[in-house]
């Protein structure tokens, strides 16, 4: 049985590195897509352009509030869509089978 190597120090920081430029890659993506959201939205672009960048910081700070309710609003719409898929496509195998498995042509 071959002993498990120790990381060296060199190279847990090249991972924490690593991470770290990952987690600023995608902090970049967020901030990217919010802010799209928001300006192309014409009231929020509006009400949000006349702040100065502490009522900014504020409006945000509360608007991150309500995140994890709309995470899970979004869940519980996906998870209804699944099930009405699934029903759909229940429903159109059973359209198409035949009524008795003897009469089918094959």
């Amino acid at each position: 049985m071959s002993k498990k190597r120790q990381e060296t120090y060199a190279s847990l920081m090249r991972k924490l590195a690593e991470v770290a430029q990952k987690a600023e890659q995608e902090k970049q993506r967020i901030s990217k897509v919010a802010a799209d959201v928001l300006f192309n939205d014409a009231y929020a672009a509006e009400s949000l352009g006349d702040l100065n960048d502490k009522d900014l910081r504020r409006v945000m700070a509360l608007l991150s509030g309500h995140i994890a309710d709309c995470v899970a609003q979004m869940q519980a719409e996906k998870e209804v869509k699944v099930k009405k898929d699934e029903c759909s496509t229940q429903t159109q195998a059973q359209q198409t089978a035949p009524l008795h498995p003897q009469w089918s042509n094959t």
